[in-house]
């Protein structure tokens, strides 16, 4: 009977593709992630889950598999027990790989997590900077514009008190106010 394993072989290349996609898939954060200024990883759960729900299949079949075997009145319990440990291996695999592709997203969200952090507190540091020197900018333009259309006004002559002041044989400014004519007196002569 060389054929009589066949099934288990055909079903060899069904396993292959369905095992271990999150060590084929997921993609974990670079061990330097922390002083990277970008990266790339996989945060999604969907290939681990896929794992998980292939390996519990695997694992649950290789024990049915070792019930056949133990039961096997008439059947044939070296088949049953090759199905057994094919599936038990495969399941353990796909398993082990799905517990890889669940670290490897958490790591993932954990690694962009603080990427956004570092980019936000370096936001943060470059808008108090900008800020900074867009005030002071202002501040330099306000100055100029001050300094180029500020009115020109004629120049003062300095201060003197009056006291000190000569005097004057001009009238001073003002309203003048006319003085009435002396009254007249009659003439002597």
């Amino acid at each position: 009977m060389p054929f009589r394993f066949a099934p288990m072989l055909l079903a060899v290349p069904f396993t292959l593709f369905t095992t271990g996609c999150s060590y084929l898939f997921m993609e974990p954060p670079p061990p330097q992630h922390a002083r990277l200024d970008s990266f790339q990883c996989r945060t999604s759960k969907g290939t681990p889950t896929l794992d998980t729900i292939v390996g519990i299949g695997e694992v649950l079949s290789a024990i049915a598999f070792i019930a056949i075997a133990r039961d096997a009145n008439g059947g044939d319990e070296e088949l049953a027990a090759a199905y057994a440990i094919s599936n038990g291996a495969t399941g353990v695999v796909t398993l082990a790989s799905a517990v890889y592709g669940f670290s490897a997203a958490s790591e993932c969200n954990d690694a962009l997590e603080a990427l956004a952090q570092r980019q936000q507190q370096a936001r943060g540091r470059a808008t108090a900077l900008e800020e900074f020197r867009l005030q002071r900018e202002h501040a330099r333009a306000r100055q100029e514009a001050m300094e180029s259309n500020a009115p020109t006004r004629p120049a003062l002559a300095p201060f003197t008190p009056p006291d000190q002041a000569a005097p004057s044989a001009a009238p001073a400014p003002g309203p003048s106010v006319a003085t009435p004519p002396a009254p007249a007196t009659p003439r002597t002569d």
